[in-house]
């Protein structure tokens, strides 16, 4: 047991920076690998004296320039749409790289791979998400469970690679798969839209128009307003849909003052927003809707308090009696203590007083109601 855990050492240890990107690939043997990014992309890889800089346009691999002491090479890379690299060209031969449908490959090289992807020089697994979770291309999962998961955007099974599609989508963050987007098509559309993780990783880049409505909204709703002018801009469309969505205002229907946040949307005297566009929001409908069963509940708690002055009146005189009898009979009853005479009267009053409030404020609430749903019917 002893000569067994003598013979244990490590293979390579990993280093992350202060954004949680791997920064250092230290495999023992060999020299250290230093990596940099800009912003999300791996740009520069330094390894001894080996330097070896990734050329990208938006979405697309280019080229890899590596150099050790005076020598250069230049290797131009053919890839496919889901950016894995066929083809490393330079001016003295032509490398073709093949891949199982998860990505293994027979033979390593240091040009990127799979999904444009770098594997790990000694496992051969890809560590996507600049580091965050390691994909084995041999057992086709993850190494590692996802932390959105079972009950985020990662899915219920936590180790699953793609959906079980490695061909139709991808996994550059490492929490969930996303479609493959070709630039052509999103150039027509008029733009793209990528989401940045707590890795610094693109998450996904996928046809923005593909998704719907409700979801398209949920991620106007967390993106930053300088990203979203920018997105304005890319058609009319989206520059439609998106002030009409920021500019729409945001009810909670579990507000205690929704009823006269509408009411005041629908009859101030600045409008912030059309009454056509209030009429066509669903979700404004929604919250509309939801004020409707207010009017149910000023009615119950009127009529629970009609019936408590009622149970109280009938307790201490004949049913049907006025006012005036019942303050005589508890004056009569409770002569001998004046202090007990005057508590009964003014419980009696304190109902009284609810039920006049609560009377008025549910035809208030009956009257804005019957308001907004005849302005919104208009």
């Amino acid at each position: 047991m002893t000569d067994a855990l003598e013979t244990i050492r490590t293979l390579c240890r990993y280093r992350h920076d202060a954004q949680d990107r791997l920064a250092i690939v230290d495999p023992g043997a060999q020299d250290s690998v230093l990596r940099f990014y800009q912003k999300s992309r791996l740009t520069v890889e330094i390894q001894g004296a080996v330097r070896r800089r990734i050329f990208q346009s938006g979405d697309h691999l280019l080229a890899e320039h590596s150099m050790e002491g005076s020598a250069a090479r230049v290797d131009m890379l053919g890839t496919d749409v889901q950016r894995s690299v066929l083809h490393a060209v330079t001016a003295q031969e032509r490398q073709s790289l093949v891949y199982s449908p998860y990505g293994h490959r027979l033979k390593g090289t240091q040009v990127p791979g799979f999904n444009g992807e770098r594997a790990d020089p000694v496992t051969g697994h890809y560590l996507l998400g600049n580091g965050y979770r390691a994909f084995n291309p041999v057992l086709m999962r993850f190494n590692n469970p996802d932390t959105l998961s079972p009950f985020g955007w990662g899915g219920l099974n936590a180790y699953a690679y793609c959906l079980g599609d490695p061909v139709n989508v991808r996994d550059p963050s490492g929490h969930f798969a996303v479609l493959n987007a070709l630039s052509s098509l999103m150039n027509r559309v008029g733009g793209r839209l990528g989401f940045v993780g707590r890795s610094g990783a693109s998450l996904a880049v996928f046809p923005i128009e593909t998704l719907p409505l409700e979801i398209t909204r949920k991620i106007i709703n967390v993106t930053p307003r300088p990203d979203l002018e920018s997105w304005a801009k890319t058609s009319r469309k989206w520059g439609s849909i998106i002030e009409d969505l920021l500019t729409m205002p945001k009810r909670n229907r579990k507000s205690t003052g929704v009823l006269w946040d509408v009411h005041n949307d629908l009859f101030g005297t600045k409008p912030r927003v059309s009454l056509s566009r209030l009429k066509n929001s669903d979700d404004y409908r929604a919250v509309v809707r939801h004020i409707g069963s207010q009017e149910g509940r000023a009615a119950a708690e009127n009529h629970i308090l009609r019936q408590q002055k009622e149970q109280f009146f009938s307790q201490n005189v004949r049913p049907g009696a006025k006012y005036k009898d019942f303050v005589a009979k508890v004056w009569r009853l409770k002569r001998p203590d004046p202090e007990e005479a005057n508590s009964l009267l003014a419980g009696y009053r304190g109902l009284l007083t609810s039920s006049f409030i609560v009377e008025d404020r549910r035809l208030t609430v009956d009257k804005m109601i019957d308001d907004i749903r005849g302005k919104l019917d208009e």
